[in-house]
């Protein structure tokens, strides 16, 4: 069994990811000889009560995300329109940062409205692949699969 456990900063479960096109996308690039774009570095924030991953729209642009389907979801004021696109989410071992701890070559993700406070929001539908221990009392949380 994989096992991750990392710190409680400031409240939060904070974990390093880096971000692409998602797998068929990249796999389509090497037949037509075109370039493997480089993937983006980012900060996330676990969050059980977000059903969705969700992606700054910095990132969106950055990678050249293509929106699959526009959407609605329910913010806190209401129904709020959403984009979402498909990507590849890696998710990073802070020991070992070169190393793919654990990837989803194929996510669908939205976009974040403008102004959140990370780049990178990971939703149930990414949590639901771990056992989560929060350690509230020692100020760390363990993930493993």
């Amino acid at each position: 069994m994989a096992q991750l456990a990392l710190p409680i900063v400031i409240g939060e479960l904070l974990i390093d990811v880096r971000l692409n096109l998602h797998a068929p996308a990249l796999v389509a690039l090497q037949p037509a000889q075109r370039p493997i774009p480089q993937s983006a570095a980012a900060r996330a924030i676990l969050d059980t009560d977000s059903n969705a991953t969700c992606v700054s729209a910095a990132l969106v642009q950055q990678l050249a995300l293509i929106s699959t389907l526009s959407s609605t979801t329910q913010g806190i004021s209401g129904p709020v329109a959403v984009q979402l696109y498909r990507a590849s989410l890696v998710i990073l071992d802070p020991a070992r940062p070169h190393v793919p701890w654990f990837v989803v070559p194929d996510l669908e993700v939205m976009e974040l409205p403008p102004g959140a406070p990370v780049d990178v929001l990971i939703g149930m539908n990414v949590l639901l692949d771990f056992r989560l221990l929060v350690d509230g009392p020692a100020r760390q949380f363990t993930l493993d699969y």
